[in-house]
């Protein structure tokens, strides 16, 4: 949803952006648990309590899933390293 568009989302748009987020948070649990090696899409469904077919409604791979994890911390402990150099200046 654009910063312009304030409509409502329908609840098939919350479902949606729920399950994404699960499958996310899921994966991110996991990852830190047990690693990527062994980090696999059953264990992403199971975990989020989510049909294994839901995944790929969302995400392409567990490669997909594990690199939108990342890109995400990565985008966070950026934004909170500027802020502490911001407060040494």
């Amino acid at each position: 949803m654009s910063v312009i568009d304030t409509r409502q989302l329908t609840r098939a748009e919350r479902r949606k952006i729920q399950t994404y987020e699960a499958l996310k948070d899921s994966a991110r649990a996991l990852f830190m648990e047990i690693g990527y090696d062994d980090l696999t899409i059953k264990a992403i469904t199971d975990h989020a309590d989510l049909g294994y077919g839901t995944f790929y409604l969302h995400f392409e791979s567990k490669d997909d899933i594990v690199w939108t994890v990342l890109e995400e911390w990565l985008e966070v402990e950026t934004e909170a390293t500027n802020q502490r150099v911001m407060h040494l200046e």
